[in-house]
């Protein structure tokens, strides 16, 4: 899968940004976290669909940050247009724009990470082969701490 789209939609949305969350951001995030899963899943691929699925997250959180998106509604509508082009299934599409769509530093992080526990058994139990971008995503933006308390309640399953 090619995500040339992705991120030139990214370079192109957050390309007068001057606060940090910038192209640069969303490309240091979605290769940090591809390559913390990566680590975590040693049988994995680097061309993988759900790495494709972890660095699109990466790289597409900002641009609907209200913070610095004048219309986060318009651009997620136009995020929904762009990953189908990509190669993207409506299952891959959900759980990129969940993930974009909660990741938030101040939120309630508790609430966060009940909502991944769930997810990640919901998916268990529907043996869904794709895993949530979010089991691998928030938790490398969140710290490195909270990657392995995460870790623990997946496998708590």
């Amino acid at each position: 899968m090619d995500i040339d789209q992705v991120i030139q939609f990214t370079k192109d949305h957050l390309k007068d940004e001057k606060t940090g969350h910038d192209f640069y951001h969303g490309q240091r995030v979605a290769n940090l976290a591809s390559k913390m899963y990566l680590e975590d899943h040693p049988d994995a691929h680097e061309d993988s669909r759900v790495v494709a699925i972890i660095k699109t997250g990466g790289y597409l959180h900002d641009t609907i940050d209200e913070k610095i998106c004048a219309d986060p509604e318009k651009v997620v509508a136009e995020i929904k247009e762009l990953l189908p082009k990509v190669g993207f299934n409506d299952l891959e599409i959900w759980d990129i724009l969940f993930t974009i769509q909660h990741m938030s530093f101040s939120a309630n992080i508790t609430m966060i990470y009940l909502c991944q526990a769930s997810m990640f058994k919901m998916r268990t139990a529907w043996k869904v082969s794709v895993p949530s971008a979010l089991l691998v995503l928030l938790p490398m933006v969140v710290s490195m701490v909270t990657k392995s308390m995460i870790l623990r309640l997946s496998q708590s399953s």
